[in-house]
């Protein structure tokens, strides 16, 4: 059997392109905000500490919310439920801001009591945004799932907390949990809302929640009033 030769054409552009690229690394070099006095936080092993982070100002406190979306929580029958840290930027020192202090709400089903959310592996934390003066601060659960259709049907609407006041006054907003006729993936169900998050400027009073898996997963932004 006859072997032939195989031929790999690489398109002019990528040529010039490596031949440029090649040029400049000599150039490059990476960088670091502060090399000789940086401020390092660090929290409990595989608990994704930093996957989001943002500033946040109260009064005269500058401080750093950190999110560890996969970390272990102290609610009752909830694993690796995630948190969010407020860490000082002066100090290696952090501590957790507590959201919600509740376990898997449960209801009545017949004469049994059921979970009718799930809060373990929420990914709480995964989204944390602040106002452009870090004085509100909105932390999301986008893996957080409710239960439809009479306990049977489990979906990730995904949840997220506003805080105010320096977090003594908490909120929910889960724009995707809509019962009876809004839940399945073809409408609501599936939003996982929280995935990514925006709060305006004081004085507003709206904040905006994305939810990628809306509507077949075609996805959407809800614009949510703060004073409802």
């Amino acid at each position: 059997m006859k072997l032939e030769r195989a031929w790999v054409v690489i398109p002019k552009v990528l040529l010039i392109f490596a031949f440029f690229l090649n040029l400049l690394l000599p150039f490059c070099q990476a960088f670091n905000l502060d090399s000789r006095q940086a401020r390092v936080h660090r929290s409990a092993p595989n608990s994704g500490f930093g996957y989001s982070i943002a500033f946040y100002h109260y009064g005269n406190e500058n401080m750093l919310l950190v999110g560890a979306p996969f970390a272990r929580t102290s609610q009752r029958d909830v694993q690796r439920g995630g948190q969010v840290f407020k860490c000082d930027v002066n100090q290696n020192r952090c501590a957790e801001v507590i959201f919600d202090r509740q376990g898997n709400e449960r209801r009545l089903n017949g004469t049994r009591s059921l979970p009718i959310e799930e809060k373990s592996y929420q990914m709480f934390g995964a989204t944390v945004v602040t106002t452009k003066n870090g004085g509100t601060a909105l932390a999301c659960a986008p893996h957080y799932k409710y239960f439809f259709a009479k306990f049977e049907v489990v979906e990730p609407v995904g949840t997220c907390f506003y805080a105010e006041d320096n977090f003594n006054k908490i909120t929910e907003f889960a724009p995707c949990r809509q019962e009876p006729a809004r839940h399945g993936h073809h409408r609501f169900g599936y939003g996982m809302c929280g995935f990514s998050a925006a709060i305006p400027d004081e004085g507003t009073s709206r904040l905006y929640i994305a939810a990628p898996g809306l509507w077949y997963w075609q996805g959407g932004v809800f614009s949510q009033s703060v004073t409802m």
